[in-house]
């Protein structure tokens, strides 16, 4: 056991943080039927991606996206507020959204449904 336990800080997909102390010499894994462990010191850096939604979910949320620039305020918020429901899901396209919009309306929106999600 090393004598300083390192400190670790994990962002997760939904936007929370997981940080403490690693108590162990090495990490332990199973891929592909094989046991695997590596040092802890060799590790560098591990991602984890974001879980993505199925075809369907996706394509609900692109048109719902598309609401959002409505010239209708009813249908503005209706598409704001289902946007909201998709959770975390939504986060990676609506982030990928954000990024590109040049609508200050769906900027807007989505940095509002984005900070609601945390």
């Amino acid at each position: 056991m090393p004598e300083k336990s390192p400190h670790f800080e994990i962002e997760r997909w939904d936007g929370g943080v997981l940080s403490g102390l690693i108590r162990l010499d090495e990490l332990s894994m199973k891929v592909g039927g094989r046991n695997w462990k590596i040092p802890l010191e060799d590790i560098e850096k591990i991602d984890t991606p974001s879980p993505l939604p199925d075809r369907e979910s996706l394509g609900a949320i692109e048109k719902l996206i598309s609401l959002l620039g409505s010239s209708e305020w009813t249908v503005r918020e209706k598409a704001t507020r289902e946007l909201g429901a998709f959770g975390y899901l939504a986060r990676p396209v609506l982030q990928r959204e954000l990024a590109t919009s040049g609508d200050p309306e769906v900027s807007r929106r989505l940095e509002r449904i984005l900070s609601n999600l945390n």
